[in-house]
């Protein structure tokens, strides 16, 4: 995947047109340390980067809130996550500056345990 070919992924699948071929490019030599291109191996360091191609927006890492108050003092929000997943949820939840914890509520003889 050269500069170019980049460029068109750029375009048609993440709807970004602004980027150009040289800025395509220079995200290549970065990644592979040269500018023959991206193998498959790269393209996917390359799109699970944070620094260089996260979801979350960069000012999301910068805690603005005040977060000084008691716990009772903040919104608190229940769900239910696949064991499984649990995990790397509070670790999105952690890295973009939530306060969180996780408690495990099941049932244990009819009675809830946690």
């Amino acid at each position: 995947l050269k500069g170019a070919q980049l460029k068109a992924f750029m375009d048609v699948f993440q709807g970004d047109a602004s980027i150009s071929v040289e800025e395509c490019s220079q995200m290549v030599k970065k990644v592979t340390g040269i500018s023959a291109g991206f193998e498959l191996e790269d393209f996917g360091v390359w799109m699970t980067d944070s620094s260089e191609n996260s979801v979350i927006h960069p000012t999301a890492h910068t805690v603005y809130q005040n977060m000084t108050h008691p716990f009772n003092h903040y919104y608190i929000s229940t769900t239910r996550i696949p064991r499984t997943d649990t995990i790397s949820y509070l670790n999105v939840a952690l890295d973009v500056g939530c306060r969180a914890f996780h408690i495990e509520v099941y049932s244990e003889g009819g009675e809830p345990s946690l």
